[in-house]
């Protein structure tokens, strides 16, 4: 996937990049196309038993890369991330094997970790039977991310932006993405309707127990192993790099992301079997399932000139697929606000 972000690298670069590692010599290397942000190559090196090994090389745009403002330094973030998950699930993480922020050798921030040699849910057509499986790991993944010890941390992206509670952090997120999109031109579609949203809910929000939250389940981020024994199915999970504080409902967006929050049910149901603090889709939680909706829209909204050339198919995809988000949201929030408590 071409994309304005994406640092642009020589081999030579690659090569000196391995040497610091120590991780073997170079014998080939790949770009991994389907990113949209970072820079991200398949690496094969010779190690010391002259044994070929796989591993992901992953590249941040450079510092005068224009990008939005809570994706600057967001490969430091991502590598955090990896480390609180892999405390916390019994999925498949990707190990991290060298990381490099001081940009002595490339104009860029980077890491080398584990290549995970499974396929992505996008990549094949499941059997519903098969699909629905993956769905409830996906649900159990959920479950065990949102019980990370956040109590010492505060809502936003621990980075950028850190505000007390979910109104706070939700509302000061768009108001960074105006800024955003004002550098750009571009004019965001919904937006008043969704800072009204915030600010009438304003209440409903303050009071929810944020988490850790992935923010980016999307089915090319999720690789499975189907368990040749008993035809279960193993997860791992990659490029987390967007998780911060949150509302934990807001994960369940991604997971077949146009179907009302109703018929999601059955990952709440599911979700609710390994978590302290189960769900119960009430008009609230509904309120704030499509403020997050929304917001997920104004980044998809805002992003376009940062990351596609107008010429190129998946800027008019992806402008298509926000304005079916934002529409989404804002009647889903207005035909949910008559049934909101006193």
């Amino acid at each position: 996937m071409k994309s304005l972000t994406k640092y642009q690298i020589s081999k030579n670069d690659i090569d000196k990049i391995l040497e610091a590692s120590e991780l073997g010599e170079i014998v080939a290397y790949k770009p991994l196309t389907k990113g949209e942000f970072n820079s991200v190559f398949l690496v094969e090196v010779l190690s010391e038993n002259s044994n070929i090994k796989k591993f992901v090389l992953k590249i941040a745009p450079s510092p005068e890369t224009p990008v939005l403002s809570f994706e600057k330094n967001m490969l430091r973030h991502e590598v955090n991330v990896y480390d609180w998950m892999k405390d916390i699930t019994a999925f498949k993480i990707p190990k991290i094997y060298f990381k490099d922020f001081s940009k002595e050798i490339i104009n860029a921030d980077y890491f080398i970790y584990e290549y995970l040699p499974d396929t992505s849910l996008q990549d094949t057509k499941l059997d519903n039977t098969a699909k629905l499986e993956i769905r409830k790991l996906q649900a159990k993944f959920l479950a065990e991310l949102h019980s990370t010890d956040t109590n010492n941390l505060t809502a936003g992206y621990p980075r950028v932006l850190e505000a007390t509670n979910c109104y706070t952090a939700t509302k000061a997120l768009i108001k960074q993405l105006i800024v955003d999109a004002k550098i750009k031109k571009v004019k965001l579609k919904g937006i008043s309707k969704l800072l009204y949203y915030v600010e009438k809910y304003k209440e409903v929000l303050e009071i929810v127990t944020k988490t850790l939250i992935n923010f980016d389940l999307w089915d090319n981020n999720v690789i499975y192993q189907k368990n040749n024994n008993d035809n279960s199915f193993t997860l791992g999970l990659i490029d987390p790099e967007r998780s911060f504080i949150g509302d934990p409902i807001a994960d369940f967006i991604a997971i077949d992301p146009l179907k009302p929050l109703d018929k999601k049910q059955y990952l709440i149901d599911e979700y609710n079997k390994y978590t302290q603090n189960p769900f119960i889709i009430t008009p609230e939680i509904k309120t704030r399932y499509y403020i997050m909706v929304g917001y997920l829209s104004l980044i998809m909204q805002t992003e376009l000139p940062y990351r596609y050339k107008k010429t190129q198919m998946k800027h008019h995809t992806h402008k298509l697929v926000a304005k079916l988000f934002i529409k989404h949201a804002l009647r889903n929030l207005k035909n949910n606000k008559n049934e909101q408590h006193d």
